[in-house]
């Protein structure tokens, strides 16, 4: 009959874990004895309990004592085999390829978006086995120039993802940029920084600082051009050379599956890691906006702030200036609405005094040619003062 090893222990959502494999192959390895070398106080229950696995798993469903009862201890101290957990974050600006790479590699149905509109708005751990048979949870996080969330909310997340009990510590984090950017943008900027306060410089080679977007480059664009922009932003302390400087990883993620496995097999070797900054700077009790992340968000929404009034003052400055323009144009508008006024009565009566001239002077001609015609028709009398 085939012997079976099995091992059980919290696994951290009120149940238990249950391993089961035969004895040539399994837990114990070849010389494996059963069941497995339990601790004095424990051999008792220990005899008692299943030997093969449909009776295992029965008595694990049915509720049974040798699985509620027994005293777990840690597979370490039962000097069992388990598969190895790790967790990554997965860190970048908006539509970079966070998205696409958690995708690739774990096959879920991960969102994607193609537009500048963020996808991600909250942080989600998305699992796959690795061929080392390492469980890696990478953990999807909404980029710091998000459309979506303000910024110190996004932060507030992270932190709250990261240090849940129920979530494993990061003995990583995947920093994400695109190739095809010319240039590091404020966005971009912010993230880095960001990225350098989380981490802490500390924790720099556990970093892995991904390119993307090589395949998206076009045929016709030479491929010396973005090699050129690789080796810019991983040698200048300006973008990502302090960290390559301090043992960050530079890879590229050519949108396949080879290229990011690469990405996480500098990460998967490294079952420990230190503690994120952030989480040293929580765990003594620091409110989010007093970590150093933090300030750099609230001295970024101040500045942000001072612009925005700056750029309403000047807004209002040129209101006032239009106005102003305004104003005095509509009073030159009104004086030459005077002037002209003022002309076209002048010109009215001087029409009105050169007709009263003509018609005086008519009206003269023609009581000079009734007088003559008198004056030949032999009268005699007086004409009197008449004009």
């Amino acid at each position: 009959m085939v012997q079976y090893t099995h091992q059980t222990w919290p696994d951290g959502s009120g149940g238990h874990i249950v391993n089961v494999a035969p004895r040539e192959h399994g837990i114990g390895g070849a010389q494996s004895t059963y069941p497995p070398q339990l601790p004095a106080h424990t051999a008792q229950r220990a005899r008692s309990m299943p030997s093969t696995p449909s009776e295992i798993l029965e008595s694990s469903t049915a509720g049974s004592s040798w699985v509620s009862d027994v005293p777990r201890n840690s597979p370490q101290e039962e000097g069992w085999t388990t598969r190895p957990k790790i967790s990554i974050l997965v860190m970048g600006g908006t539509g970079v390829g966070k998205s696409a790479l958690i995708a690739k590699l774990t096959g879920s149905p991960v969102k994607l978006g193609h537009t500048l509109q963020s996808c991600t708005t909250q942080c989600k751990g998305w699992n796959y086995i690795h061929e080392s048979n390492t469980t890696v949870t990478l953990i999807d996080t909404p980029g710091f120039d998000d459309t979506v969330r303000p910024d110190m909310e996004i932060l507030a997340s992270i932190a709250s993802y990261i240090r849940d009990p129920r979530h494993a510590p990061p003995v990583g984090v995947i920093y994400m940029h695109r190739i095809t950017d010319k240039k590091m943008t404020g966005a971009s900027r912010m993230n880095l920084e960001m990225l350098r306060a989380v981490c802490g410089e500390h924790y720099f080679q556990n970093v892995v600082l991904v390119t993307s977007m090589w395949d998206t480059i076009p045929a016709a664009r030479p491929l010396s051009e973005f090699e050129a922009r690789e080796a810019e932003l991983m040698a200048s302390t300006e973008f990502l050379g302090d960290l390559v400087d301090k043992g960050a990883n530079p890879r590229r993620y050519l949108g396949d599956g080879p290229s990011a496995t690469q990405i996480v097999d500098v990460l998967c070797n490294k079952h420990q890691a230190p503690p994120l900054k952030i989480t040293l700077e929580l765990s003594r009790s620091m409110q989010i906006e007093d970590t150093t992340a933090g300030r750099i968000l609230t001295a970024e929404l101040r500045k942000r702030e001072k612009k925005r009034l700056h750029e309403i003052e000047e807004e209002r400055e040129e209101e006032r200036m239009l106005r102003a323009e305004l104003a005095e144009t509509e009073a030159k508008v009104r004086d030459n609405e005077r002037r002209l006024r003022a002309e076209i009565e002048r010109e009215r009566r001087a029409r009105k005094r050169q007709e009263d001239a003509e018609e005086l002077q008519e009206h003269r001609g023609r009581n000079f040619a009734i007088k003559a015609a008198m004056i030949a028709a032999g009268w005699t009398g007086h004409f009197g003062d008449r004009r």
